[in-house]
């Protein structure tokens, strides 16, 4: 698992890459949220060489691969993971509880919003958790749980004194 695009096209196609070594008939396993147009692009590659591909991202960071307890986003129509997010932002408890940093999280809402403009579709409610991700960046809290985003609401709510 790799956090973007660029770091998964040097996985599976840079010097040593994985995708080489996979004999026809294997099956590769992508586990990262990736773009698009990449999982399209890797998927027709893998074809090309008689490689079955399956994309398959999670949630969760090391410490949760290290306890076994990471969520497959195989087909799953939601998760555990919207309720958990609720608490921790109406506990206030982003420190305790991290569970995947704003800067993924944007990267993510990115993606989704690059592929919703690429085919054409309007994603008002992309754009503007886009925007929010963006500013929870921009407050500092890239490397911080990504319920920050509830402070970059906040922060852009709270009137300004003249």
């Amino acid at each position: 698992m790799v956090s973007d695009d660029e770091a998964s096209r040097r996985t599976w196609l840079g010097e040593d890459g994985m995708l080489q070594s996979l004999a026809a008939d294997s099956l590769a396993i992508e586990c990262a949220t990736l773009s698009h147009a990449w999982v399209m692009e890797l998927s027709e590659l893998c074809a090309q060489q008689q490689t079955r591909y399956l994309d398959c991202p999670v949630t969760g960071l090391p410490d949760a691969a290290a306890r076994d307890d990471l969520t497959l986003l195989l087909g799953a129509a939601g998760s555990f993971h919207v309720g958990r997010q609720a608490d921790i932002m109406a506990t206030d408890s982003h420190r305790e509880n991290l569970a995947f940093p704003t800067d993924l999280r944007r990267k993510d809402t990115r993606y989704g919003v690059a592929l919703a403009q690429g085919l054409g579709v309007a994603a008002p409610l992309g754009d503007q958790a886009l925007a929010q991700f963006d500013h929870a960046s921009a407050l500092g809290f890239g490397s911080e749980n990504e319920s920050h985003v509830l402070d970059a609401v906040r922060d852009r709510s709270e009137p300004t004194s003249s």
